[in-house]
């Protein structure tokens, strides 16, 4: 897999090379802002997309008069909070001995503060249609690969109760702090998570202004929508750690509890960009 995205950076790399020094394009320079998150549809979680934005640069070969395609690259920021709607939530672990266990996991106001850092490397079409003299109207689609950088988060509670049932000895074991079983108040941790690659699907649109010469600036919306998750949960574990030595446990994270949860980008808002070429 890692083969086969290098030969495809590469090969995109090559062409456009050719396009740029073919000189029958332009360059721009842009900035966005909007809410930018990690969408979830599971109903135990609640995510609010905070304000960010994002810095990029690119390309685009004209095709003709009116059609080009484009690529560049983006340096964004995604930034979010989640709670947990219920208050309880329960795991299959096992233990330091080997016996499978029910890990229950008993919360009040638990929250994860979402920062996720990552570059995007675009790829897509361009429609653009002279309206007079001076002003343009743009239409781009196409997709994105997400780079994921580092994805942290901050975890709090006012306190975590975690307790263990082992089925095979209809045994429940509710408070032995000494192996991780009890309660924990004024809960804080920092953590961060697993990530993979994720894809995108991209549109944006918007108006371009004519500057002296060859310049212009333009302003837009723009709707990234993700195809793939970017956290890589392919093993469920519990949102709090199992810690057999004993209390404090830490988080693993909302996305690490189930495997069906869904961790896939959305971007939307404004962009303001220059761009200078034919």
């Amino acid at each position: 897999m890692k083969n086969i995205l290098k030969n495809i950076v590469f090969a995109t790399f090559l062409i456009f090379s050719n396009m740029i020094f073919a000189q029958n394009g332009s360059f721009f320079v842009s900035v966005q802002a909007g809410t930018n998150k990690i969408e979830d549809t599971t109903p135990s979680i609640n995510d609010s997309g905070a304000f960010s934005g994002s810095i990029k640069a690119g390309y685009v070969y004209n095709l003709n008069s009116v059609f080009g395609i484009g690529t560049g690259i983006e340096f964004m920021q995604y930034k979010q909070n989640v709670t947990l709607v219920n208050d309880v939530y329960t795991s299959v672990l096992v233990d330091e001995t080997g016996s499978a266990f029910e890990f229950n996991q008993s919360m009040s106001g638990y929250s994860e503060s979402q920062t996720l850092n990552a570059f995007q490397v675009p790829l897509f079409i361009q429609y653009k249609k002279e309206l007079n003299e001076t002003n343009s109207f743009y239409f781009r689609i196409g997709g994105k690969l997400l780079i994921p950088s580092k994805f942290k988060f901050n975890a709090t509670a006012n306190n975590i109760t975690t307790s263990g049932f082992y089925p095979d000895f209809n045994l429940e074991i509710t408070n032995l702090p000494s192996h991780g079983f009890g309660t924990q108040r004024d809960f804080q941790t920092t953590n961060t998570y697993k990530t993979k690659l994720a894809y995108m699907a991209s549109t944006e649109l918007g108006f371009d202004f004519k500057l002296k010469g060859m310049n212009s600036i333009y302003f837009g919306m723009f709707i990234d929508y993700g195809l793939s998750n970017v956290v890589d949960n392919s093993e469920s574990n519990s949102i709090v750690t199992y810690n057999p030595s004993g209390l404090p446990n830490s988080s693993n994270g909302v996305y690490s509890y189930n495997k069906e949860i869904d961790s896939k980008p959305l971007n939307f808002g404004l962009t303001l960009g220059y761009s200078f070429g034919k």
